[in-house]
């Protein structure tokens, strides 16, 4: 081999090393741009995952609370049924009881006469009443209303609501 070969061969051996260095550079700029596709591509799917995640755990909580609604509403549904058997086997329902409304404003009553007014507003089975409003006072200063002294008169407000079995009778 003389100097020239020898020359165009080492030549020749740095182009093919120049060329499989450049390829080699090549595909690993390939394979790191792949890479960090691919790296990107994960990163967004792992934050649509985590997404997904947060909304199914939301959905999950809501049917939760749903579900605990709707167990608590059967619950009172039930009560409610078993509450009406028991009123209406004590007749204790709207249909056997009648109301009538009381309105006396400013009434002068003797006290025995206010007694058993008083007296017919007591709570009784078949009989119950509602004040809504009520005022009792003596019409004389000098008079006092716990401790009766003659004749006094009461002055008497009252308003409300009489409700008493109609119909049933007693239970």
């Amino acid at each position: 081999m003389n100097a020239a070969s020898s020359a165009s061969s080492l030549s020749g051996g740095w182009r093919n090393g120049r060329r499989k260095r450049l390829a080699l550079a090549v595909g690993m700029l390939v394979f790191l741009l792949l890479a960090a596709g691919g790296l990107l591509l994960a990163v967004r799917e792992a934050r649509e995952a985590r997404l997904e995640t947060v909304l199914a755990q939301r959905a999950h909580r809501d049917a939760l609370q749903i579900q605990a609604q709707t167990q608590s509403r059967a619950e009172l549904e039930k009560t409610a049924r078993q509450l009406s058997r028991l009123a209406e086997a004590r007749r204790a329902t709207p249909r056997y009881w009648a109301k009538r409304f009381i309105d006396l404003r400013q009434t002068q009553l003797a006290r025995a006469d206010a007694n058993t007014l008083f007296q017919s507003f007591s709570r009784t089975n078949g009989r119950l009443f509602h004040i809504e409003a009520f005022d009792l006072s003596v019409t004389e200063n000098d008079k006092g209303l716990f401790h009766p002294s003659g004749n006094a008169l009461l002055l008497l407000t009252v308003r409300g609501t009489l409700l008493f079995r109609a119909g049933g009778g007693e239970p």
